[in-house]
């Protein structure tokens, strides 16, 4: 019989297998053993041995059959589907009740209070009545089940019996191949692109190419998918970040739905290093460019320009005011769009295929390159890798993804069978082969991705997120481990990190189209607005996006699409809208909450600056598990959100807050919540009882208040990232700080600790601050607004080493000399320092050799300025006492030792 094709595996593990496993494991190690409900063997075996050959059939059987089995799994996985909704009721009925018995009051169920646990026929949603439905539909899986096995029978196919491991060509690998991936990200060296490099850049520096009339002129590079383009422009625009001989140098990856609006952001953004402000216009965007980029020489990457779709040589008008000798590096699949650019004939580069020798050597470097293995093993499968190379044709983006999947295989009869086959093809067939090699449950998350636009960055974190809230994962610690496979592997591929270390990620072109294909099942896209083609009833992920530029009545029929089409998708469990610049009305939120009560994650992103009061409706949405609104302006939110106990991640947005008639005590009911994104919850009581908070932007110490006081901080120890804690002056004993227990906080990076000056009767008990010693891993700390002694953990009395990165002091006036911090913080290479009164630094600040910035300002007592350790590389000095900056001058000793590193030095 001829082998199962890849497209058919990959249809029916995307189909069936993304969704079954993790209700499998809840329904078998969760919920039935509570309701003495067991589950049948039939469905207990259907992840390990029901939905390999369900694969492997789809492959064997003629047309008409397949659709007829095809049609057999999508029931198969809408009862899935369903089965998760019972077993979410049934969770939220137990948290409705063990909520109302730890308040010891009875819990308002009224019909008419949307947080209730009252189904729209008016039945209590009891236990015995979840065990009904859900033995019902646990009975239909089984039918399904045997009916399946029946059409698996019929197609005759070899090694029908259990024993067969022949599905395991596309469906997955045994154990033995399989090991952890050595390195989270692949090796960045470039192979085989110095000449194209050199190229390149003998380009950009010639100032003769720019015509009479504009500063700037283009230069294009173009060949098909997977050819390395994108890496070569990135060889290029590294050189010239390190060079220095443009003044400014700005990367756009241009996706196919890019508005000009957009683009033009986001060259605002590059240039200043800084959020772009908002402007109601293009005219007014175009205006704000011309300022950043007035007499400057820029050079501008555009990648993925796609002709006819993105922009054009008329849409750079802004760029005509840069300085001499600008330049535009633009990618593209087509000669056609670099000419579009302005680009001539000339200056249209093809990219250059890579000689076989040379590609040998790239395929190797991602499949062997930091390997643990032996050296007779390394000359086998470098024997071996070899002839693989030769199979795949040339691409270098088979080469990563081929190799990531190889490299994390280092076995040699692994990689003989793979040398052995014969579908590599072309590049998409070599990645749907890397594709299967993926655990199932890593095709599930990687599938998701296809919801998002092209070239969309991916935020780590928030990604991770959304797969937990749609119970793709069991814990966030687990979505780590997936997402560094996927990125092992080069599925997902590293674009950029922003200024608070989050990272950000794309997919290229080719291992989009495959997710969408992987994922089309349950995943789609609309992002012509009112003009979008509106997905099949049965999607369960969808994303929509607004008309760039668009009307007030563009947006009136974008909101018609919304509330008229969108809401019949009544299995929708993601629903992700941007909604451009004048957002969407409350009506619509109505709608949507009213309509869609199947919904795990919501998110609304505009530029709307309308106020917005989100309807009491939002507590139907009781699946619902991430939550993020945000407008531009003023946002509130009902009473009715703290009924949504299923609730993980909760963005108000920077202007979002909860309504007075909100009772600010029922915040604690979201027990499920470890996300707070944007206001902090911080002005709410008992937070201390929401003990798997992992986010808290900042708490607030309130004086006399029941539920404010520093103790609850006391259960948080999941807290990770960055804390502020304001108020410390409330604090009113060393008992009270200690229950704090800071120190146990081992997951944050980064701590603030304020006194607010708002009162003499201000508390600055040095016992209070000893109290509050940060966890030992902590990086980043900032005290604001102390006054009197520092602790003994700042100044080497301390049972261990604080590893210390960066220490802020801000209005700080403590009793005696500078305590002598690098006793205890030897890890310290930042020291910032303002509005102090002391009279000198550190005595031992030559002791400390990471110490590589210095930041003084507003320090009027300081007079003199002792040795300064030779690590330095950075000394900045403003609005300091006389004395002080005529030591500094004076002190040319220092200047010596540290001139070769020092940047920059105010006076």
């Amino acid at each position: 019989m001829d082998p199962v094709s890849v497209a058919a595996v990959g249809w029916a593990i995307s189909t069936a297998g993304w969704i079954i496993s993790p209700i499998v494991a809840k329904l078998v190690n969760s919920v039935c053993p509570r309701i003495t409900l067991n589950v049948p063997k039939k469905i207990r075996d259907l992840e390990t041995c029901t939905l390999p050959r369900l694969a492997l059939t789809l492959g064997a059987l003629e047309i008409s059959q397949r659709h007829e089995l095809e049609k057999l799994v999508k029931e198969l996985k809408s009862a899935f589907y369903q089965v998760e909704d019972i077993l979410d009721d049934a969770e939220y009925c137990r948290l409705e009740k063990q909520l109302a018995r730890s308040k010891k009051r009875k819990f308002p169920l009224d019909f008419n209070d949307v947080g209730s646990s009252y189904q729209a026929d008016g039945t209590k949603l009891t236990a015995g009545y979840s065990r009904c439905r859900l033995k019902d539909k646990l009975d239909k899986i089984e039918k399904l089940i045997e009916k399946a096995q029946d059409i698996i029978k019929l197609a005759n196919l070899p090694g029908n019996n259990n024993e067969s491991g022949d599905h395991r060509r596309y469906v997955g690998v045994t154990a033995k191949h399989t090991s952890k991936p050595t390195a989270a990200y692949l090796p960045r060296k470039v192979i085989g692109r110095d000449k194209d490099r050199e190229e390149i850049i003998s380009m950009l520096r010639d100032e003769n190419q720019s015509s009479a009339d504009r500063c700037f002129s283009v230069i294009g590079i173009h060949g098909i998918p997977g050819s390395g383009k994108t890496t070569l422009a990135q060889y290029v625009c590294e050189y010239e970040e390190e060079a220095n001989h443009f003044d400014i140098v700005m990367w756009i990856h241009v996706s196919q739905n890019f508005g000009l609006d957009t683009i033009l952001r986001e060259m605002i953004e590059q240039a200043t290093k800084q959020p772009c402000p908002q402007f109601k216009s293009l005219t007014a965007l175009q205006k704000r460019l011309k300022q950043d980029l007035r007499e400057k020489r820029f050079l501008l990457v555009l990648d993925d320009v796609e002709h006819n779709k993105d922009i054009s040589e008329d849409d750079l008008s802004a760029l005509e005011v840069g300085g001499a000798g600008s330049k535009i590096l633009a990618t593209s699949r087509t000669r056609d769009a670099l000419l579009a650019l302005g680009a001539v004939r000339s200056k249209c580069i093809p990219i250059s295929k890579l000689d076989e020798h040379v590609f040998r050597e790239l395929f190797l470097q991602y499949a062997l390159d930091g390997a643990e293995i032996c050296e007779r093993d390394r000359i086998v499968l470098q024997m071996i890798g070899a002839d693989i190379a030769k199979k795949l044709k040339g691409s270098p983006l088979a080469a990563r993804t081929v190799g990531g999947q190889l490299r994390i295989r280092q076995d040699v009869e692994f990689w003989r069978s793979v040398r052995d086959k014969d579908f590599f093809s072309d590049a998409m067939e070599a990645l749907r082969w890397s594709y299967q090699l993926l655990d199932e449950k890593v095709r599930r998350c990687f599938a998701y991705c296809s919801i998002f636009p092209r070239g969309h960055h991916l935020g780590r974190s928030k990604l991770i997120n959304l797969w937990a809230a749609e119970g793709f994962i069991s814990r966030e610690e687990v979505g780590g481990d997936y997402f560094h496979k996927l990125v092992a592997t080069s599925f997902l591929q590293l674009e950029r990190k922003d200024s608070s270390g989050e990272e950000y990620y794309l997919l290229h072109d080719l291992l989009q189209d495959l997710a969408e294909t992987v994922g089309r099942s349950d995943c789609c896209r609309i992002e012509g607005g009112c003009t979008g083609q509106v997905p099949r009833d049965d999607v369960r992920h969808l994303y929509i996006k607004a008309c760039n530029g668009a009307t007030v009545a563009g947006n009136k029929a974008f909101e018609k699409m919304i509330t008229e089409n969108i809401v019949k998708l009544k299995e929708l469990r993601t629903l992700i809208i941007d909604g451009g610049e004048t957002g969407i009305e409350a009506k619509v939120f109505d709608d949507i909450f009213d309509s869609l009560k199947s919904l795990r994650v919501l998110i609304v992103e505009t530029q709307s600056r309308r106020i917005l009061q989100i309807p009491e409706s939002i507590g139907y949405l009781k699946y619902l598990r991430y939550l993020s609104i945000e407008y531009r302006c003023r946002i509130f939110f009902p009473r009715t959100v703290t009924k949504l106990y299923h609730l993980r991640v909760l963005d108000f947005g920077e202007y979002g807050m909860l309504e007075r008639s909100c009772s600010p005590e029922n915040m604690s009911n979201l027990v499920n919540l470890q996300r707070v994104v944007g206001r902090s919850l911080g002005d709410f009581p008992n937070i201390g009882r929401l003990t798997l908070l992992r986010t808290l932007p900042t708490f607030r110490v309130k004086r006399d208040l029941l539920g404010y006081d520093i103790k609850q901080l006391k259960h948080l120890n999941k807290l990770q990232g960055k804390l502020v804690i304001s108020g410390l002056q409330h604090v009113r004993s060393e008992e009270e700080a200690v229950e704090a227990k800071l120190a146990e906080k081992e997951h944050l990076k980064q701590l603030t600790l304020a006194w607010d000056d708002d009162n003499t009767s201000s508390n600055h008990d040095p016992a209070v601050l000893e109290c509050l010693c940060p966890p030992m891993g902590l990086q980043v700390l900032e005290i604001i607004g102390y006054r009197g002694s520092y602790p003994g953990w700042m100044v080497g009395k301390h049972s261990g080493q604080l590893y210390l990165q960066k220490l802020e002091l801000r209005q700080c006036s403590p009793l005696g000399p500078a305590p002598r911090l690098f006793e205890c913080f030897v890890h310290l290479e930042s020291l910032c320092l303002s509005h102090l009164s002391w009279h000198t630094l550190p005595d031992n600040m030559e002791q400390v050799r990471t110490l590589k910035v210095l930041m003084i300002s507003h320090c009027k007592n300081m007079k003199v300025l002792p040795t300064l350790p030779q690590s330095l590389s950075r000394f900045k000095l403003s609005n300091c006492g006389h004395e002080f900056t005529r030591s500094c001058k004076q002190n040319g000793e220092n200047w010596e030792k540290i001139q070769h590193i020092l940047e920059k030095i105010i006076l």
